[in-house]
């Protein structure tokens, strides 16, 4: 069974991927560092509430759209595609 973080990180990074956001305009963005974005979004260090919380925001999403069971992916046009947990 996945565990929540990794279920998190997956689905950011293929955010990330639909969006055409990389981890360094995410980190410019937030005022973050480069590394810090590239662990969390990687998995190696979990993600808080606020991380899912300010990445939802900066995408479109709501925080709960990363922990629930079904995902809806978003690019950057109106066109939505469910992804499998």
């Amino acid at each position: 069974m996945t565990g929540l973080n990794e279920t998190a990180a997956s689905r950011i990074r293929a955010v990330m991927a639909a969006q055409k956001i990389s981890v360094m305009d995410y980190a410019k963005q937030t005022d973050q560092s480069i590394d810090m974005v590239s662990r969390r979004v990687n998995g190696s260090v979990e993600l808080s509430l606020g991380d899912i919380e300010k990445f939802a925001t900066y995408t479109g999403y709501k925080p709960t759209d990363f922990l629930d069971d079904h995902f809806l992916l978003h690019s950057g046009t109106d066109s939505r595609k469910e992804v499998a947990a």
